[in-house]
């Protein structure tokens, strides 16, 4: 038996950050350099990663992020306002040198723990809870 294949891709990736993320104030509100953590991170998502998205510091450099408080503590404000979550937590305590994994809040999560779900999880949208302190 043959595995299935994803369809081709045709043309580059984009950010896909929907109207209803972009006008509500957990978005407008955030500092321009955590929109931006935020940006980079949803331009990694493909239709079949969620959960398993990573942003690790040489990939946010790669990226033109070479500030590395902005990405550290955007990710943390992005978790708190709700709008990513936390899939799989990284570091060298935990076996070796594994990144953090995120899932954006308004998409199907197709990834936990690093493991591929057998059921798709539905989206949080836990965004749509924030409001300003």
């Amino acid at each position: 038996m043959s595995r299935a294949k994803r369809p081709r891709r045709i043309g580059e990736r984009f950010a896909w950050l929907p109207l209803s993320v972009l006008v509500h104030p957990a978005f407008k509100t955030l500092p321009v350099g955590y929109q931006r953590v935020l940006w980079l991170l949803a331009s990694r998502y493909d239709t079949y990663n969620n959960g398993a998205l990573t942003l690790t510091r040489r990939q946010a450099e790669a990226l033109g992020l070479n500030n590395e408080r902005h990405r550290s503590l955007g990710l943390r404000e992005l978790e708190a306002r709700g709008l990513i979550e936390k899939t799989r937590t990284g570091g060298i305590a935990t076996g070796g040198r594994m990144p953090t994994q995120w899932a954006l809040t308004w998409v199907s999560v197709h990834y936990r723990n690093g493991r591929k779900l057998s059921v798709v999880a539905a989206p949080k949208r836990t965004w749509m809870e924030w409001s300003e302190p």
